[in-house]
């Protein structure tokens, strides 16, 4: 199975943490022992190349029992056989009857291609969720969550929660780099940030147009150690 991780950098107490996959209790979706087959409600286009799916859990009453630091596995039956990919939710953890993804369309993706051809009504396996850190708010007084392309989606679900938990009083900065402007999940990003004074976002375009006004280039090796530097001096 694929794991698909981000780096989340803690200051105060500074750390990296990991901890076992566990399947958290659950109500829409069948944890990590089974599948269970949900219908497309709608999909829109949000980027050139990427998509927002909307699935209905078979109880419209129940939410899918996803938390933060949570995702699922979709597999489909392909004529080239069965595909199996981990996806992260966007959806929040409590939203009751439905569960929303957002994936970015590859050329050579035999799943995401597939998905993007699902009209209403089709139906998509899913298992989980499956949890692959455990975020605890208030453990850190501030986090960077540093990222890129369709790996927006595990850090949007941890901004978003810190954002909109009024207990939680970490601050959080997201690094996203894109390679244009046309940025999966922005208008959302956005918005929780001028939401909340917890949070600020720094975003990298590689192949910026002329009337770009926000930072360019990418995030790499050079870039990370600049940040571990800075950390070291607080």
């Amino acid at each position: 199975m694929r794991l698909i991780t981000g780096a989340i950098i803690g200051l105060g107490a500074a750390g990296i943490y990991y901890t076992k996959f566990y399947s958290p209790s659950h109500a829409g979706l069948p944890g990590i022992l089974g599948w269970t087959n949900l219908k497309l409600k709608e999909s829109n286009q949000i980027t050139k190349d990427a998509k927002k799916y909307v699935f209905e859990l078979n109880d419209p009453e129940v939410s899918s029992g996803i938390t933060v630091g949570s995702f699922v596995v979709a597999r489909v039956k392909t004529p080239e056989g069965t595909v199996l990919r981990p996806y992260t939710p966007i959806s929040d953890v409590d939203q009751k009857g439905e569960i929303e993804f957002a994936i970015k369309t590859y050329e050579k993706g035999k799943l995401s291609k597939f998905l993007s051809t699902l009209q209403p009504g089709d139906e998509v396996s899913f298992k989980g969720p499956i949890s692959s850190f455990l975020w605890k708010p208030n453990e850190f007084k501030q986090v960077y969550l540093i990222g890129g392309g369709a790996g927006i989606t595990p850090l949007y679900q941890l901004l978003k929660a810190i954002v909109k938990n009024p207990n939680d009083s970490t601050k959080v900065d997201l690094i996203y780099s894109s390679s244009s402007d046309d940025i999966m999940l922005r208008d959302e990003i956005d918005d929780l940030v001028k939401s909340s004074d917890k949070a600020q976002v720094h975003y990298f375009v590689s192949e910026a147009k002329k009337d770009w006004k926000g930072l360019r280039g990418r995030i790499d090796k050079q870039f990370c150690r600049r940040i571990c530097l800075l950390l070291r001096t607080m």
